[in-house]
């Protein structure tokens, strides 16, 4: 019963179902043989001026509201390309980095970068639904082509897919890394809820 109701909730498209899925199928790309390693999180973009930063801690998870603006910043120990994938609280699937504005993702080794950063010329806004949100990184030490680079074919910064060829993508992803020897790869996650 549980298996043919979830079932119709994914055929539904609803939100928290297609996250779960999501979920899952990132918690497969994982590797914890390598001293490679890579570094996600979030952190609220704060209006000058500001005194107060609402931020609130849910188990041990950031939390933002529908309308906050983030930043995603990200970190590798190496120099090395990297994939930034995020699953939104409504089970869609957005790459990142690399993306329309930065198409070549090798990252220097030690380096903080964000996304966006005062090049982009954008906010990055949460719009919802309520729900947990995902990032993942995966890096490389060789260049190894994780998905299509062709980006968003409608001319958006970003490439973004429904969950259901989001999961296809999670699974090109998984069998690329894994025909990647272990000390040559690292992968990071992060997640916060939305509400």
């Amino acid at each position: 019963y549980l298996f043919v109701e979830q079932q119709g909730k994914l055929q539904r498209n609803e939100p928290a179902a297609l996250n779960r899925l999501m979920e899952e199928k990132m918690k497969r790309i994982s590797n914890a043989l390598s001293d490679f390693s890579v570094e996600v999180s979030t952190s609220p973009v704060t209006p000058q001026g500001a005194r107060d930063v609402a931020v609130s801690e849910k188990r041990g998870k950031p939390g933002y509201r529908i309308g906050q603006k983030i930043v995603v910043s990200f970190r590798a120990s190496r120099d090395c390309y990297l994939t930034l994938l995020n699953v939104g609280t409504s089970g869609k699937l957005t790459v990142l980095f690399p993306n329309g504005l930065h198409r070549d993702n090798f990252v220097q080794g030690g380096r903080d970068y964000q996304i966006p950063s005062e090049d982009y010329g954008f906010d990055y806004e949460l719009q919802g639904p309520p729900g947990v949100e995902r990032i993942k990184a995966v890096a490389t030490l060789k260049k190894v082509e994780l998905l299509e680079s062709n980006f968003a074919p409608d001319g958006s910064v970003f490439r973004t897919v429904e969950a259901a060829s989001g999961a296809r993508d999670i699974r090109v992803i998984q069998k690329k890394v894994e025909a990647v020897s272990a000390a040559d790869w690292a992968e990071a996650a992060c997640e916060f809820t939305v509400v």
